[in-house]
């Protein structure tokens, strides 16, 4: 009896540890389980686990967790018990629980998390919190892609160590004073992608280590004065409803405030001396100020209403210029006055028709460097002078996309050791005739040898025979393949076959006998030579078309 009782206990033992097993399966059966040094990750991403998932993070050989990706799961909520064990609670740093179905926060479970670091709850249905997260360790927190349409209580406590912030594609629509004071200590906050109207005074004058804002694509038609930091860098408000730039902005080395309805500009950047990025297209621009921005490497001024290359855009306002970006303006010609630069792009102006030989002759590279040339997109520029870019230290020319049917070969190949970069073509209408030849002899092989790349879509628009062909085709063709195709020889070649069959022009004074041998001969040798041109022609374009395969 006594072994009898003893086995059954036994084996109610037994049943214990098989039912614990499956209620609480090894993670690792399941998701991938790996170590780095001391750091150990359990990856879990899109594994189908759901809401109810027992997992025991509590794996022989991985008991110092640190990294936990929960991600693409469907999660409704989290179980209360998942962090319980001391160790979990202890060692993890990092937590993914992006792209699932979350509606709150879970505070509850994820401020026992006291040494979590980095916190992702991105791409979930969150609403605004009850409580706040309260977790002093944290460092980076992302909550963007939710539905969270206000600050308040979403951080409580002190959180001296949360320096990256994601609030972007939400809902909020106010900053009230105070909602982000417990995190002063904030390097980079992101509120792009919301409905936020309008700032208050005291929206982020507390965080004193704030660095980068981004508050783009809202609705926010004012700036109130003084509202920013000393300590910040890096500013972006495009895509709002601004009239006017921000002000006080001393330090600030990048400033975005591309399409917004500003229209004029006075003096506002005078005092923006550390400025070194500015990104003011999509507005309503007529003219830029001239004034002294002896620090900005970067202009963008595209897509405003410049009807011509400002002259204050010159060396002397802006000696550290570097990048110039003016696509998109009503601009019929392109002339500058005394310009330093590395990059220049323009594309995107309707009115553009022509490049004519003064358009680039006072713009110059910067010591020790050449110039990089964007020319593209632009539907109605058919002309470029052949001494277009003879007087500019140019390394790479794109002409892509334009509308351009002939080039002449001096704009290329009389400086094409400057040109160490290549020049793109692709996208024109070219007409491929005799006057293009130069293309297949020169250009092509020396483009192949340089960037092949830009050969992909470098074709013939015309005659019909060529249409749509690469001109890549032709690669080490040894004949004048365009001029076989050019229309004019084709019209020259009838019309001499024509004065030969018109007998009006011709007077012979001898019998009629003689006159008819004469005709007679004259036509069968008309008939002879058409035979002949044809036949050459089809010959010659046999073998072009024979053995290709670019």
């Amino acid at each position: 009896m006594k072994i009898i009782k003893v086995f059954s206990y036994f084996f109610a033992l037994l049943m214990f540890i098989s039912l614990i097993n499956v209620s609480y399966s090894n993670i690792c059966d399941t998701c991938l389980c790996s170590k780095n040094g001391g750091n150990v990750t359990f990856n879990c991403r899109g594994k189908e686990i759901g809401d109810s998932f027992k997992f025991s993070l509590l794996v022989p050989g991985y008991d110092a967790i640190s990294h936990l990706i929960l991600s693409e799961n469907e999660l409704l909520s989290l179980p209360s018990y998942i962090f319980e064990e001391p160790k979990i609670k202890k060692n993890l740093k990092i937590l993914d629980l992006s792209h699932n179905l979350l509606n709150k926060t879970e505070e509850d479970v994820l401020n026992t998390l006291q040494n979590l670091e980095i916190l992702n709850l991105s791409h979930n249905q969150l609403q605004p919190p009850t409580k706040g997260i309260k977790i002093p360790s944290l460092q980076r927190l992302s909550l963007c892609y939710n539905a969270i349409d206000t600050l308040e209580k979403l951080i409580e406590g002190p959180h001296t160590e949360l320096i990256h912030l994601d609030l972007s594609h939400n809902d909020v629509t106010t900053l009230f004073n105070g909602s982000l004071k417990t995190a002063q200590n904030i390097q980079v906050l992101d509120l792009s992608f919301n409905k936020i109207i309008s700032l208050k005074t005291d929206n982020f004058l507390k965080l004193k280590n704030l660095r980068t804002l981004k508050m783009d694509n809202n609705s926010i038609k004012e700036i109130p004065a003084s509202i920013f930091p000393d300590s910040l860098r890096e500013l972006d408000v495009s895509f709002n409803l601004l009239k006017t730039l921000p002000e006080h902005l001393t330090e600030i080395t990048f400033l975005n405030v591309g399409y917004n309805q500003i229209s004029t500009l006075n003096h506002e950047l005078i005092n923006f001396h550390q400025l070194e990025h500015l990104n003011i297209s999509g507005n309503d621009l007529e003219t830029f100020p001239n004034i002294n921005m002896k620090s900005l490497k970067i202009l963008d001024i595209s897509y405003n209403n410049l009807k011509h290359i400002p002259s204050s855009l010159n060396l002397n306002n802006l000696p550290a210029l570097e990048i110039l970006i003016i696509s998109g303006n009503p601009l019929r010609e392109l002339k500058f006055v005394n310009l330093q630069l590395q990059s220049l792009t323009v594309k995107n102006i309707i009115q553009l028709e022509s490049i004519s030989a003064e358009s680039f002759e006072n713009l110059k590279s910067n010591p020790g460097e050449c110039l990089n040339l964007t020319i593209s997109n632009n539907k109605n520029l058919s002309h470029v002078n052949e001494k277009a870019f003879s007087k500019i230290n140019v390394c790479y020319v794109d002409l892509s996309n334009n509308k351009l049917e002939n080039l002449s070969p001096n704009i290329i190949m009389a400086d094409k050791e400057k040109l160490k970069y290549g020049i793109d073509l692709q996208g024109n209408p070219f007409k491929c005739n005799c006057s293009l030849q130069w293309m297949l002899n020169d250009l092509v092989p020396w483009i192949y040898s340089l960037r092949p790349e830009l050969l992909n879509n470098l074709r013939c628009a015309s005659p019909e025979g060529l249409k749509s062909k690469r001109m890549v085709h032709f690669y080490q063709w040894n004949q004048k393949t365009f001029c076989l195709y050019d229309t004019s020889f084709s019209r020259m070649s009838l019309e001499a076959a024509s004065v030969l069959a018109d007998g009006s022009s011709v007077t012979l004074q001898t019998s009629n006998g003689m006159i008819t041998v004469i005709t007679v001969t004259s036509s069968l040798l008309i008939i002879l030579v058409a035979i002949g041109i044809i036949f050459a022609r089809k010959i010659a374009v046999k073998r072009v078309r024979r053995n290709r395969r670019f």
